[in-house]
């Protein structure tokens, strides 16, 4: 076959037929020469040995086991041996890529999937032209190329047009490539989330959920207020998701999670939209209270002192809440003193958490009517003052 080419091929343009009996003859040249270079090169453009002096003593080269690879040799005192590899490397892998696209197109996907030299301007117009948009998206991540390829999933997922492949329509892709990002480049992940959690917020939201070690590493003081942007229901969700199953115990972020619950429940959102809207609420109020009961990562004062006085469930919430005796002083004042001692009262079987109360039957407040507690719970509290609290 070689003696075909040379003998028909030689001094005239090879086209069509001809051109690509030659293509296929220079591929497994090249694909053997870029097995030589990469023993001595790694793909980060790196020699795999320290080279010796460029020369010795005596002022002779000192040739690199690659220099057979590279065509041209050194004059004066400065050459770059590893510059030269890595052109030769570039060469070697664009030539061959440009000999798969127009000979072998099936073994073009592996080359530029895998680490390689390629010239990175050559693959993605090639790859543009003969409409491989995947594998564009592929060849970019590869070369680390990220804002590029998330600019091309933005404008291929938000296109309607049939020239696109479905499975680039729509914000997926986008999600799917932000979830491999690392940490570090969160700025860029903040950026191109932005359009994925307009479109479909719930697809949106499984960069910062998923169950992988990106999402869980991404820095949460960045996150938490990006999505605050676009919705508290999506900034209660990632915090439940960070506290409740990754166990985070930074106050401030307790803290907003329960401002965030009050908010809801005193604006009567729900964080989701069902028929049964009170299910919803209550299950909201359900959620609410077990952190409450659960947290101590968060000013107890300042909650309780917002929390409505009345609701059976908010009353047993406060009772169970009092293990602080500093604590229990501090909401004295938010509470009426019955409900307060029926609320305690409640709990008082825990002793040891009590031992500064001492319980006593006094008259009703003259605010209540005689007939709106039963003698059993007549009760109120006076609370002791102890020299120290354990």
């Amino acid at each position: 076959m070689l003696s075909f080419v040379r003998e028909n091929c030689a001094d005239r343009v090879l086209e069509k037929k001809d051109l690509i009996v030659a293509v296929k003859e220079l591929c497994p040249f090249l694909a053997q020469a870029r097995v030589k270079i990469q023993k001595y090169l790694n793909f980060d453009g790196s020699p795999k040995q320290p080279l010796p002096p460029l020369r010795d003593d005596d002022g002779h080269v000192n040739k690199p086991p690659f220099h057979h690879l590279i065509a041209i040799s050194p004059e004066g005192n400065e050459f770059d041996w590893v510059a030269e590899l890595r052109q030769v490397a570039t060469l070697v892998d664009t030539t061959l890529f440009r000999a798969y696209m127009l000979a072998l197109p099936s073994l073009a996907g592996p080359l530029f999937r895998l680490d390689n030299f390629c010239d990175p301007g050559v693959v993605k117009e090639r790859l543009y032209e003969s409409g491989r948009y995947n594998d564009l998206i592929d060849f970019l991540h590869g070369k680390k190329l990220h804002r590029e390829a998330l600019e091309l999933l933005a404008r291929f997922g938000k296109s309607e047009s049939d020239e696109v492949d479905a499975s680039l329509q729509g914000p997926r892709r986008t999600v799917g490539y932000l979830q491999q990002l690392p940490p570090e480049l969160i700025d860029l992940i903040l950026e191109f989330a932005d359009w994925p959690l307009r479109v479909d917020p719930h697809l949106g939201m499984e960069v910062f959920l998923a169950d992988t070690e990106n999402a869980e590493m991404l820095p949460r003081h960045k996150v938490l207020p990006f999505l605050e942007r676009f919705s508290s229901e999506l900034a209660l969700k990632y915090l439940e998701h960070i506290i409740n199953e990754l166990n985070d115990l930074t106050p401030e972020f307790h803290q907003r999670l329960i401002d965030l619950y009050m908010d809801a429940l005193k604006s009567g959102q729900t964080t989701s939209k069902v028929q049964d809207g009170e299910t919803v609420r209550l299950g909201l109020i359900s959620r609410f209270e077990a952190f409450l009961r659960g947290s101590g990562q968060y000013n107890r004062a300042r909650v309780f002192r917002q929390l409505p006085s009345n609701g059976r469930s908010i009353l047993e919430l406060r009772a169970d809440s009092t293990s602080d005796p500093h604590f229990l002083l501090q909401i004295l004042t938010s509470m009426s003193r019955v409900r307060l001692c029926l609320a305690i009262w409640a709990s008082i079987s825990r002793p040891s958490r009590y031992m500064f109360i001492r319980c006593m039957i006094i008259r009703e407040p003259k605010s209540l009517s005689p007939h709106s507690l039963n003698p059993k719970k007549r009760l109120t509290l006076f609370i002791a003052t102890a020299p120290t609290y354990t």
